[in-house]
């Protein structure tokens, strides 16, 4: 008979297929099963379920598994809507019913609280009533392969192979459109196509922003070198898209790294476009920070109002601000609003955004946040921030917790960061007051939180 200490280290094998019941969420939307201090993950499936699974890579003391079979479903599994959202890397809960996700998005913030011994208050989860085609910006990669096939798609999960998708789910129609108007393009003139590993230049991903009201379509075509041969073809063939509205190119001479490079061009259309939010009149430019949810968006200005309670006699900060949407939307109530962004465009389009509504309280500054908060002298009686996804720099905390605003509103699209900086707060005196939950992504891992923090 075999005995195993809890101490010792189970080691998966890769190829090794068993069946197992899933234990748990793990990371990025993975189910999670747990023995003897290894961890496998798998995806595409829900905790509960009793699947067969085989494991595809493996270390010591973790490994990743591929669903074969699930033997037992979970009542929250569904069929999900596309045809590559097991191998793609865009969604990784299609499987899973919305009521589903937004449980697990709920429990996902719960633990990271609960990791860092933080008190969490009832949470209220605010989820969309149409959780397909919501997306407002988009990034594809394009890649030849070897036998000469164009693919155009997102990247597999833990990979840098391109998944060639015909019609993302989460992007509205006219982006679906484009893309298989780019794609035979490209076929048709031959367009060389980007390759790092054979030194190819040419077209290395697609870049969009839709704007739902008024509707309008800006397309992006990416290349590493200065020229597209025959674009206006390329033009002519999307204007059987009613929305098109503009056509960029983005020189970046490193595509393998990142999308949009600093080099962008207007080929053809309006360079001047707009969309309304929450009856806000707000610029769209291509490489300014925007929300992808427009719907949501609006949801997330409610509640940092009702977090934040503006009046006429109240001043507010609003530090990360991107184009100032927010900011705007606060200040008709509040006395003054100060608003901190370090891109540049961002800023130019805020105060584009601030005459255009004839809104004249709001102070916008183009600078880093932490090199400025430590010198901002101004009365704060209410506070929010809104940082990327690393969350904020330890001095931009200090200098937070020196200043103790009445009313601080932190949100933030990563729960680590998150709790890794409230901890520092309540350290110093503040007390956690409310938690709410905007999904501004349905169908993936990520959840946007929102959280009232009082000195």
């Amino acid at each position: 008979m075999l005995c195993y200490s809890s101490s010792i280290m189970h080691h998966y094998q890769k190829n090794q297929q068993q069946t197992s019941i899933i234990d748990a969420w793990g990371e990025k939307g993975l189910g999670l099963i747990s023995r003897h201090n290894s961890k496998l993950q798998v995806p595409d499936v829900i905790p509960g379920e009793k699947v067969s699974l085989k494991v595809v890579k493996a270390g010591n003391g973790w490994a990743y598994g591929k669903l074969l079979d699930v033997q037992h479903a979970s009542d929250d599994r569904v069929n999900a809507v596309c045809d590559v959202s097991v191998t793609c890397g865009g969604c990784q809960l299609q499987h899973v019913s919305y009521e589903g996700q937004l449980a697990y998005k709920k429990q996902r913030v719960v633990k990271a609280f609960q990791s860092k011994q933080l008190d969490c208050p009832g949470i209220s989860v605010h989820g969309m009533k149409a959780p397909l085609y919501y997306r407002q910006k988009g990034q594809f990669a394009v890649t030849k392969t070897a036998e000469g096939d164009i693919h155009i798609g997102l990247t597999a999960a833990r990979s840098q192979r391109v998944v060639d998708t015909t019609s993302c789910h989460l992007q509205a129609a006219p982006v679906n459109q484009a893309i298989q108007i780019i794609r035979q393009f490209l076929i048709q003139q031959n367009v060389p196509i980007f390759s790092d590993k054979q030194a190819q230049k040419g077209v290395a991903h697609l870049a969009f922003r839709w704007v739902e009201n008024p509707a309008q379509l800006i397309v992006i075509i990416v290349t590493n070198e200065s020229d597209i041969p025959a674009w206006g073809l390329l033009r002519d063939a999307l204007a059987d898209i009613p929305e098109f509205a503009a056509l960029y190119q983005s020189v970046n001479q490193a595509p393998q790294w990142t999308v949009l490079g600093d080099e962008l061009t207007l080929l053809w259309g309006n360079s001047e476009l707009y969309q309304e939010i929450a009856g806000f009149k707000l610029a769209v430019s291509p490489l300014t920070f925007s929300q992808s949810n427009a719907c949501q968006t609006e949801c997330l200005w409610q509640r940092v109002s009702a977090f934040v309670q503006p009046d006429s006699s109240k001043r507010i900060w609003d530090l990360y601000c991107g184009s100032g949407g927010m900011s705007l939307y606060l200040a008709m109530e509040s006395a003054s609003v100060i608003a901190v962004e370090e891109n540049k465009q961002a800023i130019l389009d805020a105060k584009k955004n601030a005459d255009y509504n004839r809104v004249d309280n709001c102070d916008f500054i183009c600078a880093d946040v932490k090199d400025v908060i430590q010198d901002m002298t101004r009365h704060c009686d209410a506070l929010v921030v809104d940082p990327p996804r690393m969350g904020l720099a330890a001095d931009v905390c200090d200098a937070i917790i020196q200043r103790k605003p009445d009313r601080f509103v932190y949100v933030s699209c990563s729960p680590e960061s998150l709790v890794r900086d409230l901890s520092l707060f309540v350290a110093a005196g503040a007390s956690i007051e409310s938690v709410d939950i905007i999904d501004f992504f349905p169908q993936t891992y990520h959840v946007e939180t929102v959280v009232l923090l009082q000195f």
